[in-house]
């Protein structure tokens, strides 16, 4: 049967032979997608992690590779399959399984006589890791099937060479396609994929496959791409088959009492070790790298020797491949890993997975217990293992849909102008002769460019092209033919700039001995470590030797109780849909339990010091609630009505028995309907069933339709407002960010705010019961308005902005570690350039949508309080004395707050930031100090570098970049700055002229030239304040002073309107009184940036030129130290007179 099944699909004698002796029945998804794709039409394949859908999308590319290389006269050399995978690991597992089927078959061959003519398949690997001797060998032997990474097949086809190895592409596999689509590497490598089209000047056919996606017909839609008007045909092919799934929620025993910080991690590692009792192999998922080496650490601690070992994207690549290898061989026990292991990836036999805490994602949970049973028809094993009792309702949601594979809907990004901007450099750097009817077809054929505003990417094409001139330009674009040229620094830019991943900051770790990489550092964590200190990396311990600019020396340490690194930015969190269900379940959970006789539960809130910041009714027992908001200047009423099925379950259940074994009775009731429908073993729902009964007892349940705002005093005698919502860390962010801006507009500042996954907090100095009317009286479109205030002024803004302008190459990329500080420093630098032209540069709105988009939810924030106002959604507000049971959990985070909390410059910095070195210097020394301390040398050198006497223009090119870095000159000033005395501009600058690059205008009765593309701006330069910051901040900058009258003169302005200019820019702090001169005796202005380059270097110059203090002039001065360190009355500059005066 699996014989004739196998025929039917006409493949090469040789692998329809290898694939029934190692497989025997082929499965349904791969009899489904064989068809398909052996008609040529693009495919998609969903199906279930263990079905064989990687062999259902590569059994007939080999298919085809085998037979031409068989039925051809002249096989031309050539990768014939791409794989494209999101994972360097899932490469590399690839690449293996596909080596080990290369290597069966020629055994096979080599020992069946009566096989028919075979050629071999060759098979390679390119990703970053990829060492140059192999990429060079590569290109003069390429593979016929190479795996490799969405941004290794961007450089690939970014490379003269490289891409000639490509022209013979037929097919191409994108693997778990549902990860790329969903972020900017899927936007990239939709443009990557019709480069190469275009590329092999043929279709070539594309094939998904991923076990997580949905929906599926849109992934097809962003995977086939476009052809004019309608969408490319895709066949979907989804399995029948179903996966089984056996899952339980637990939680570990609670640490006993007044344990310290390493006994608390005993009854963790305990659990771990019962759940992996019995199993020859356990993989462990932690979210973070800091957990994986954490619990990596203590387990082995724990049982005296080494049975886990770690696995994260920080570890070296050798070392991850050595790990993998002992997993799959069977020689490794206990596998800690991040999701670096998460897709796809077969780590040979695993009996059971566990993840520690929420996976955040169905999908995610899906695809890492998809570990265990990996083989064809196998159930996979999983435990989720809550750390927090509060975590267990969230897990409980996750095991249902993971059982049941229901997925959520991943949405597909579009229009993203840093990718766009990143791929058109590397297009322009190939020569390919690209113009703008070439480009605007190839988006239209990208899925996700072709809803892309024409204005929007031509206004990006003028900032590549150079436009304004704080940027450097990337590509030439001549207006006239549309024609894009590159220039010298187009292929530079497009290769160090590659993909749309940050360039990492973290510090590389090497052996002090051998040199051999180890892994990555988070580079905070270095700034606040010592030669000396141990640390642990990969389940080893290392102690640091060597700290240098670049990387981190090291050597083995005999240390157990060493350090473990942190690495920030790890943490997830839930969606607003799961956020929901979680509701959802406290509601249940709250109603199956509160089916107590009222006087019962009545005691016990009269028990405890809880009291309702409005008046509680005693029908607090029966709920649910319905809370009215109501305007500020009225009370808040809290009402409870009783449901008539939970007063039918009160009256008719067990009569006669008390209400402790009414409770008991009702506790096993939920216990079992938790079990069953949840997957909770006893100790969890036990837990959860507790939980819930405390925070009935002191509050009010938050769920999806009820909103609890609690608020306490803690020890300082602050008060908290911990506002209950279980809609995720997105909506509650956005949220607090509403509620933030509403209570600052009434004079209500927080202290500190912060917000969670399960709700948010505020801290305030006191109580007021304003606070409250505030949050509860905030509407959709107050809401919607203040996060979007609240957006551009925050640090968000400022870190969306570095990351669009690192990704389009507007910030050059180097192949060596950046550290945090000096990309920040320069991404602030170029907003700051940038920001007199808001309204038209198009990485402004670009930040701001993606930061709309991405990192706040507004639209579901609007339904909440939309829902809030209809009355289907109620607040329950509550005074108490002491922090609920969920309250308890925000409490720890105020005192870890962050060291470096946001990229966020506070109002007064933003102004005076290139300005404080001056001004600072001149409150303390006082303003004749500083005057004298310019150095005359470095005003002098700084002049000629303005002048451009150190570099005179050689050639037309010159005169061009000279005019759009300086700004309109005539051809006095052009000779003055050219060689040879200046006798060939008048043909250079008309030579411009001619092919349109250079045109000229009048201002003040002299012919200036300008740049062709500038002319709009010098014709409204009178009325429009962005043409006016275009030219005038070229002039100031180009020049070491001038006057008000300069100014007029130069541009036919009258004095009042030129001062006004000047004031304007004087306070955006982009000129500034001139450093050298005495304001009261001469006005001179200078820009902001030259007069910070006076100071800085003038510091520099006195410190090379210093000299140290002779010992006998230290020891002189060590009474004033003595002095200085006495304890007195006086303070600040009485206190230094008093000491001076020794």
């Amino acid at each position: 049967m699996a014989d004739c099944m196998l025929h039917a699909h006409n493949f090469h004698p040789i692998l329809e032979k290898w694939f029934a002796s190692r497989f025997g029945e082929p499965t349904d998804v791969q009899q489904q997608a064989w068809k398909q794709i052996a008609s040529g039409l693009h495919t998609l394949i969903s199906s279930p992690t263990g079905s064989g859908k990687t062999l259902a999308a590569l059994m007939p590319c080999m298919d085809g590779i085998a037979k031409k290389k068989q039925t051809l006269d002249v096989y031309t050399p050539g990768v014939r399959v791409l794989v494209v995978t999101p994972l360097k690991a899932l490469n590399n597992d690839i690449h293996d399984h596909l080596l080990h089927f290369m290597a069966e078959i020629e055994q096979m061959v080599s020992t069946d006589a009566e096989s028919a003519a075979w050629c071999a398949i060759t098979v390679g690997v390119r990703t970053g890791d990829t060492k140059q001797s192999t990429r060079a060998s590569m290109l003069k032997h390429p593979p016929d099937i190479l795996v490799t990474t969405p941004e290794s097949l961007y450089l690939l086809l970014t490379s003269p060479r490289a891409r000639e190895i490509l022209k013979q592409v037929e097919q191409i596999i994108v693997d778990e396609i549902h990860d790329l689509a969903a972020d900017k590497r899927g936007m990239h490598l939709s443009l990557t994929l019709e480069r190469l089209t275009a590329w092999c000047e043929r279709s070539v056919q594309r094939i998904g496959v991923s076990a997580t996606q949905k929906p599926i017909e849109r992934v097809g839609r962003y995977l086939g791409g476009w052809e004019g008007t309608q969408p490319r045909e895709v066949a979907i092919v989804e399995s029948k088959a179903e996966k089984r799934y056996e899952l339980i929620v637990t939680m570990p025993e609670p640490a006993r009492a007044g344990a310290d910080k390493e006994a608390v991690w005993t009854p963790l590692v305990e659990k771990l070790l019962q759940l992996m009792e019995g199993c020859s192999t356990a993989l462990v998922f932690a979210n973070s790298r800091r957990l994986c080496e954490r619990l990596t650490l203590r387990l082995n601690d724990h049982v005296g020797y080494e049975i886990a070992k770690s696995h994260h994207g920080s570890v070296a690549r050798e070392k991850r491949l050595e790990v993998e290898r002992m997993l799959k061989a069977g020689e490794l026990r206990c596998l800690v890993a991040t999701s670096s292991l998460e897709l796809g990836i077969d780590v040979g036999h695993v009996d059971l997975v566990i993840q520690i805490d929420s996976p955040f994602t169905a999908a995610a949970g899906i695809q890492r217990i998809g570990r265990s049973g990996h083989a064809v028809g196998s159930a996979s094993r999983g435990v989720l293992l809550a750390r927090s009792r509060s975590l267990l309702p969230e897990l409980a949601v996750l095991s249902q849909l993971i059982a049941a594979r229901d997925i959520e809907a991943i949405r597909i990004p579009r229009g993203s102008l840093d990718v766009l901007a990143q791929q058109i450099v590397a297009m322009v750097a190939m020569g390919d002769n690209l113009d703008l009817a070439r480009l605007e077809q190839l988006l239209t054929q990208s899925d996700s460019f072709r809803g892309l505003l024409r204005e929007q990417w031509l206004a990006m094409l003028e900032v590549l092209a150079g436009l304004y001139p704080f940027v450097r330009p990337l590509i030439e674009w001549d207006r006239d033919t549309g024609r894009l040229y590159p220039v010298a620094a187009t292929q530079m830019a497009a290769l160090t700039g590659a993909g749309t991943i940050p360039q990492s900051t973290a510090y590389p770790v090497h052996h002090n001995e051998t040199g051999l990489h180890l892994g990555e550092l988070d580079e905070e964590f270095i700034h606040e470590s010592s030669i000396g200190d141990v640390f642990q990396l990969g389940t080893a311990s290392w102690r640091i030797v060597r700290i240098r600019p670049e990387r981190i020396y090291v050597r083995e340490a005999d240390n157990r109780y060493s350090e473990i690194p942190f690495w920030r930015g790890e943490t997830g969190g839930k969606s607003f849909e799961l956020g929901v269900q979680t509701g959802q379940i406290w509601r249940e959970l709250r109603d199956r339990l509160q089916v107590m006789p009222s006087n019962f539960l009545l005691r016990s809130i009269n028990d405890q010091s809880s009291q309702s910041v409005q008046s509680v009714p005693s029908s607090q027992s029966s709920q649910s609630e319905s809370v009215q908001s109501v305007p500020s200047s009225q009370s808040v009423q809290l009402t409870q009505s009783v449901q008539p099925d939970q007063s039918a379950r009160q009256n008719n259940l067990l009569p006669g028995s008390s209400a402790a074994e009414q409770r008991t009775e009702i506790d096993l009731r939920v216990q079992d309907w938790l079990e069953k429908t949840y997957n909770l073993d006893y100790e969890a729902s036990s837990s959860l069933i507790a939980l819930v009964r405390n925070q009935i007892a002191v509050n009010t349940v938050p769920t999806d339709r009820t909103i609890v705002i609690e608020t306490f005093a803690d020890e300082h005698n602050q008060t908290h407002y911990v506002l209950h919502s279980l809609f995720g860390r997105k909506l509650n962010r956005t949220w607090l960010m509403a509620i933030d801006r509403a209570l600052k507009h009434k004079g209500l500042p927080a202290i500190y705010s912060n917000a969670k996954d399960n709700g948010i907090e505020l801290i305030f100095p006191d109580f007021s019961e304003a606070i409250l009317q505030v949050i509860m009286a905030l509407t959709p479109t107050q809401a919607e308005q203040s996060v979007i205030e609240s957006v551009a002024e925050s640090g968000m803004f400022a870190a969306a902005f570095q990351r669009l302008a690192e990704t389009s190459l507007l910030l050059s990329r180097s192949f060596t570690r950046m550290p945090a500080w000096k990309k920040r420093l320069r991404g602030h630098e170029l907003l700051k350039d940038a920001l007199p032209f808001k309204e038209r540069f198009p990485f402004f709105q670009e930040a701001m949508r993606e930061c709309l988009e991405e990192h706040v939810d507004i639209e579901h924030l609007q339904h909440i309080l939309k829902a809030i106002t209809a009355g289907d959604i109620q607040f329950a507000a509550h005074r108490n004395h002491f922090p609920s049971p969920l309250a308890a959990q925000f409490q720890s985070d105020y005192v870890q707050r962050r060291m470096y909390e946001s990229d966020a410059l506070s109002q007064d910095l933003q102004v005076e930031l290139l300005g404080f070195s001056l001004q600072m210097a001149a409150e303390i020394f006082g303003a004749e100090a500083v005057r004298n301390q310019v150095n005359p040398q470095v005003m002098a050198a700084e002049a000629d570098k303005l002048a451009k006497l150190d570099e005179p223009l050689d050639a037309k090119e010159d005169v061009l970049h000279y005019l759009k870095e300086r700004g309109d000159a005539s051809l006095d000033e052009l000779r003055k700055v050219s060689s040879n005395e200046g006798q060939q501009v008048s043909t250079w600058v008309g030579g411009l002229m001619q092919q349109g690059s250079v045109t000229d205008i009048s201002l003040g009765g002299v012919t200036r030239f300008i740049c062709s593309e500038e002319h709009e701006f010098y014709r409204s330069l009178g009325h429009s304040p962005v043409s006016r910051a275009f030219v005038f901040q070229r002039f100031a900058d180009g020049k070491l002073s001038f006057t008000t009258d300069e100014l007029s003169e130069r541009y036919e302005l009258p004095l009042t309107l030129a001062a006004s200019w000047i004031q304007e820019a004087s306070l955006a702090g982009m000129v500034t009184i001139a450093p050298f001169v005495d304001a009261d005796k001469e006005e001179l202005w200078t820009s902001s940036k030259v007069a910070s380059r006076l100071i800085r270097l003038s510091l520099q110059s006195y410190r090379r030129n210093g000299q140290a203090f002779s010992p006998a002039m230290y020891v002189q001065h060590m009474p004033l130290l003595r002095k200085l360190s006495e304890r007195t009355e006086r303070t600040g500059m009485d206190k230094l007179a008093m000491s001076l005066a020794i």
